[in-house]
């Protein structure tokens, strides 16, 4: 439970998306540690949620849930029962909160923290019609996606998003 939802806070990620990770999504090397998800090796609902998002928020706790047993309770489970399973959770703090409710959590912590509509979708996987944008931009730059380059300002966005959960040096 707590893997989704640090990993769902980063990347809006579906219970869908988050049963079909594995260890080879994850990417701890580097200054800049990512997850991949649903990656060309998964099923999606649209070519969109393909996606190469930072992990800026307690890393070593994701990597540490990540190398331990995160991912096979995971993924022992249907997307359903994930999304049960975070709708008890959350709705303890919220009641009609769901595990969808942390993909909407994502886009406004983006938009408070004025991340460009594009970089909103390299994070979050959000198709064009979401985002207001023409099929020719929504597209632009797809190609080279887990470049450095490219990597940078996702994890600048993110780092800002994020920031008044890493008040406490997290």
């Amino acid at each position: 439970k707590q893997l989704y939802v640090l990993l769902a806070l980063h990347t809006g990620l579906h219970p869908s998306e988050a049963i079909q990770l594995k260890a080879n999504h994850f990417s701890f090397k580097g200054d800049i540690w990512t997850v991949t998800v649903s990656g060309n090796d998964t099923q999606r609902k649209t070519q969109e949620r393909g996606r190469i998002v930072p992990l800026v928020f307690e890393r070593e706790r994701i990597k540490a849930l990540v190398e331990g047993d995160g991912l096979t309770e995971l993924s022992k489970k249907t997307a359903d029962n994930v999304g049960q399973q975070m709708r008890v959770v959350l709705q303890k703090v919220d009641t009609t909160a769901s595990a969808y409710t942390l993909r909407h959590t994502l886009k406004h912590n983006l938009d408070a923290a004025s991340v460009s509509p594009f970089i909103q979708r390299e994070i979050g996987g959000w198709i064009k019609q979401d985002m207001h944008l023409s099929q020719h931009m929504a597209e632009y730059g797809t190609l080279g996606s887990d470049s450095k380059e490219r990597l940078i300002p996702r994890e600048a966005a993110l780092t800002a998003a994020l920031a008044h959960l890493m008040q406490n040096g997290a």
